[in-house]
């Protein structure tokens, strides 16, 4: 499992790209998101990017108790399925 930053940024998405790349196929990822008091859209561009790959590969990313900013960052931007896939399954 991997923790998102509180603040999920062009700096912490970067980070976690660079996380990303260097791990193994796995089934499923977990990332925890309850520490995320705020996000930027390049933070949710990323996680909507990996989960995008991952699932073309046929793994999941999922987002383990996300923070009600990521849940709103979300919204915002109109990616209410992604989130639900993401956090639902």
């Amino acid at each position: 499992m991997l923790e998102l930053r509180a603040v999920f940024d062009e700096g912490a998405a970067q980070s976690l790209r660079e996380q990303l790349l260097g791990m193994p196929e796995v089934p499923s990822l977990v990332l925890s998101a309850e520490a995320v008091a705020r996000v930027h859209t390049l933070g949710v561009q990323m996680l909507v990017a990996a989960h995008r790959t991952w699932r073309e590969k046929g793994s999941r990313v999922q987002l383990q108790q996300p923070s009600q900013p990521l849940a709103e960052a979300f919204a915002t931007l109109g990616l209410q399925q992604c989130w639900e896939e993401m956090t639902h399954g």
